[in-house]
């Protein structure tokens, strides 16, 4: 963080508050002896002068130390507010919701869903996946699956997608299956590449027929 000091030279012959009034500096055994007045004078002066400065505002400056920008293999138009985001290696930590988030590989990273959310409804945002790798090329199919212990395979709408630019980006994505009460889905991404490649996004959504609403009121 950049902080902005502004001084102003130490004056000992400006007076200090105590107690509401205004009271002279103390002297020292050495001015207080009896000398001519031009001499005094001159000796204060060079003694302010040779003092160290006091800061008198301390302002913060509302720009920050900003890091450095993404990797080229990212697309620039996903990250407007690239200075929110750390990046450690290839594995990227996204604290605010609605944009990225990690998976069970490190190079893959998807956007991150609603914790609960209604049934065959469409989502707030379209669900992003990004391959960090430089190995996956255009065209490549991307397929999503949801599932738990309750609802092995669940059923989704638009599930799959074309990377470009090494993005793939799911529109109108929905979750029609049910993840149960108290239960979330974990998302499995796979790419289709030579290997495939398989990520992991535990406990990613709940999905029910009410969707999110008020608890029922204890009688």
């Amino acid at each position: 963080m950049q902080i902005l000091v502004s001084y102003r030279p130490y004056n000992t012959s400006r007076p200090r508050f105590r107690g509401g009034k205004t009271t002279p500096r103390r002297r020292s055994r050495r001015e207080t002896r009896k000398q001519p007045a031009g001499k005094r004078d001159s000796r204060r002066r060079r003694r302010s002068a040779a003092l160290p400065h006091r800061i008198n505002k301390v302002h913060v400056s509302p720009f920050l130390s900003l890091p450095p920008p993404p990797p080229p293999s990212l697309p620039q138009r996903f990250f407007p507010n690239h200075h929110r985001f750390a990046f450690l290696g290839t594995i990227c930590f996204f604290p605010h919701p609605g944009e990225l988030m990690r998976t069970g590989s490190p190079n893959v990273v998807c956007s991150v869903l609603p914790t609960h959310w209604r049934s065959n409804k469409t989502l707030p945002m379209s669900f992003r996946v990004l391959a960090l790798g430089g190995d996956v090329c255009d065209g490549t199919l991307v397929t999503l699956r949801a599932g738990n212990d309750e609802n092995y395979c669940g059923e989704l709408r638009n599930a799959s997608a074309v990377m470009k630019n090494q993005v793939a980006k799911f529109n109108d994505l929905r979750f029609v299956g049910r993840s149960g009460r108290g239960k979330s889905f974990t998302i499995t991404i796979t790419l289709s590449t030579n290997p495939p490649q398989v990520a992991t996004y535990s406990k990613a959504i709940k999905v029910t027929v009410d969707g999110p609403r008020e608890p029922r009121s204890e009688c």
